[in-house]
């Protein structure tokens, strides 16, 4: 009966011991998702404002043509910013998914 005792003490303090260590790796990956979150939405917001300023530049230059030649330029530049924007953003994505795929390696 002794014996059944300690070993009962045993399990619950392994069991306590188990889910505290279960536990604070959850608040880790919580406070790591909300980090993640935060500079996430700071990219996208920073995307934004590009796009936004290129697109007022492409505004201001289709304004100020006045020959169909400028006209043409101005989607010339318009289409380059576009491609260099999306280079961009695969250079991003390339590089957020392989420091992705090398933090799992280590987990």
């Amino acid at each position: 009966m002794k014996l059944f005792k300690v070993f009962t003490v045993v399990m619950l303090l392994s069991a306590a011991t188990i889910t505290s260590a279960f536990s604070s790796d959850n608040a880790h990956k919580g406070k790591m998702r909300e980090e993640n979150f935060a500079k996430f939405k700071a990219m996208a917001i920073e995307s934004i404002d590009k796009k936004i300023a290129q697109m007022q530049k492409n505004k201001s230059c289709i304004s100020s043509a006045s020959k169909r030649e400028d006209l043409k330029a101005c989607r010339k530049a318009a289409k380059e910013a576009q491609k260099q924007f999306k280079e961009e953003r695969q250079k991003r994505r390339r590089e957020w998914k392989e420091k992705r795929k090398n933090s799992k390696k280590q987990d």
